[in-house]
């Protein structure tokens, strides 16, 4: 077994994922588990408040390196997601979140976020600091 493949060991206790979930990951000790909309949205808000503190000298962070530092902090707390899968989470709350994107430039920095009304658009960066503006 690789040491990928090891589950990890933590004592959080992992909630059952039902089985109609349709974000599904593995937690502690390999137990299947979901963050419903609302944990997720605060993971999203949580990690964007740490960053504007973190990068406070700069005003933008792209969304792919915001996203990384998602990943990294749902795996230090023994879950795991594909960036596919907390990509795709990401753009399918953006608007409840309450970030601000801009738009970029370089096609491959895309990330396709979704409006109040499920329509998409290709953004690159989000606005670090206050979460309303």
């Amino acid at each position: 077994m690789s040491a990928a493949a090891k589950p990890r060991q933590t004592h959080r206790r992992a909630r059952l994922a039902p089985a109609h979930a349709n974000h599904k990951q593995t937690g502690p000790a390999g137990v299947l588990i979901q963050l419903d909309d609302a944990e997720w949205i605060a993971v999203f808000r949580a990690t964007h408040r740490l960053l504007s503190h973190l990068y406070a000298q700069k005003t933008h962070i792209e969304i792919v390196r915001y996203l990384r530092h998602v990943e990294l902090n749902v795996e230090l707390a023994g879950y795991t997601i594909s960036p596919d899968k907390l990509q795709e989470q990401f753009s399918r709350l953006f608007a409840r979140v309450g970030l601000q994107p801009v738009k970029g430039r370089d096609p491959r920095k895309f990330v396709f976020l979704q409006d109040i009304w499920g329509r998409r658009e290709p953004f690159v960066l989000l606005k670090l600091g206050d979460e309303d503006g």
